[in-house]
C-alpha cells in the first residue's frame, strides 16, 4: 500500500510544481491551476503531433511527461514495456529508469526555477 501511495505522490510531482511554478510567475492561483491544466493538454496535443512527423521528432515524447508518468504507473500493472496506441501511431514508452529519471529533472527544474523567480520578486514592498 505505501508502495502505491508513494508511486501516485511521485507521478503527481511534476504537475503540482508546474502549477507552482505557474502560480508564482502569473502571481495568482488560478493562473497556476489554469496554466498547469493547460500546459497537460497541449502536451498531448504536441505529442501527437510529433508521434506524426516520425525520424527523431517522435523521439522527443520520451522526454516529456505523460509518457514517463505512464511508465511509473504500469509498473503495478505489469513488468514489461507499456506500448501505448494513439491513432496508427504507437509509442514504446521509456524504461522505469529512464521514466524516474525523467520525472526527477522536471521536478528539480520547476524547483529551481520557481525559487529562482520568487526570490528576485520585492514582496518587503
Amino acid at each position: 500500500q505505501l508502495l502505491i501511495f508513494v508511486r501516485s505522490l511521485y507521478v503527481m510531482l511534476p504537475y503540482i510544481l508546474l502549477a507552482f511554478l505557474f502560480t508564482v510567475i502569473g502571481r495568482s492561483t488560478a493562473a497556476g491551476i489554469g496554466f498547469g491544466i493547460g500546459a497537460s493538454v497541449l502536451e498531448s496535443i504536441i505529442t501527437g503531433l510529433m508521434l506524426m512527423a516520425h525520424g527523431w521528432l517522435a523521439k522527443i515524447p520520451n522526454y516529456l511527461l505523460t509518457p514517463n508518468i505512464q511508465k511509473i504507473n504500469s509498473l503495478a500493472q505489469s513488468s514489461g514495456g507499456l506500448t501505448i496506441n494513439m491513432g496508427s501511431n504507437t509509442i514504446q514508452t521509456p524504461s522505469s529508469i529512464h521514466a524516474f529519471i525523467v520525472l526527477a529533472v522536471y521536478c528539480v527544474a520547476f524547483i529551481a526555477i520557481s525559487f529562482t523567480l520568487f526570490q528576485k520578486r520585492d514582496v518587503t514592498g
